[in-house]
């Protein structure tokens, strides 16, 4: 990960608590709503638990090499340890007979989240980048470094031809396919359904106009763009993107 150009206004629950993975149905509990139809629906768990098991769930990951998966109702922690389902769902702990024995085994666990760990890093190097994305294009040392970019709603007519040529083409690497990710403006309270839809359609016609292939995604917060080795571009208007700026 080389940098990041967005525009952080709120609390870090935004971008980490609106969604997780779920792969079990203790996870797809997470989401569940209360009192459906009484006019008082209310999310089971809010946004700073969502946050907290996808940045658990992650660090899990690193740490041991597989997906993090929650072992009980409710209960975000419940995955971490040595429990085990029992068929309520209730936790069953498994506890050793000899806790006296060589300390050999109680090692073991912890090499192999080392190894697992070392792996997830192997090779990541972490740059910390200021200034706009504008002057980081114009360093030759990061002529050709980015496979993959994120770039926020305001920041789409990055897209455009005419300024894809100039910034995005010249970090992005010529040797294979790369990504832009795209957000969309869905969460943007000012805006009704149908400009957020404009939005959408203008942002894709910006991406196949500079060569770009638009990905599909069932997410509708995001747009991914892959980059074929050859781009035809076309000149298209970007003036009416301002209209998101606000």
């Amino acid at each position: 990960m080389r940098g990041y150009w967005g525009d952080v206004v709120n609390s870090p629950y935004i971008s980490f608590g609106i969604e997780c993975e779920t792969p079990n149905d203790f996870a797809k509990d997470l989401w569940k709503v209360m009192n459906q139809g009484t006019g008082a629906a209310q999310h089971r768990h809010h946004t700073v638990e969502i946050s907290m098991y996808n940045i658990l769930s992650y660090l899990y990951e690193m740490e041991n090499g597989k997906m993090y998966e929650m072992r009980k109702k409710q209960d975000i922690y419940s995955g971490l340890g040595g429990a085990s389902d029992g068929d309520d769902g209730v936790v069953i702990v498994e506890e050793k007979e000899d806790e006296e024995e060589d300390g050999a085994d109680t090692k073991e666990p912890e090499i192999e989240k080392l190894k697992s760990l070392k792996a997830a890093f192997d090779g990541v190097i972490v740059h910390i980048l200021s200034g706009t994305l504008e002057s980081v294009a114009k360093k030759s040392k990061f002529k050709e470094k980015f496979d993959f970019v994120s770039l926020s709603g305001k920041n789409a007519h990055f897209l455009a031809p005419e300024v894809n040529k100039n910034v995005l083409s010249k970090i992005l690497r010529k040797d294979r396919q790369n990504m832009i990710m795209c957000d969309t403006v869905s969460h943007m309270v000012p805006l009704n359904e149908k400009q957020k839809e404009m939005f959408v359609q203008k942002v894709v016609h910006l991406g196949k106009a500079s060569g770009y292939v638009c990905g599909k995604t069932s997410d509708k917060e995001h747009l991914d763009f892959l980059s074929p080795l050859d781009k035809k571009e076309e000149k298209i208007d970007t003036s009416d993107l301002d209209d998101v700026d606000s």
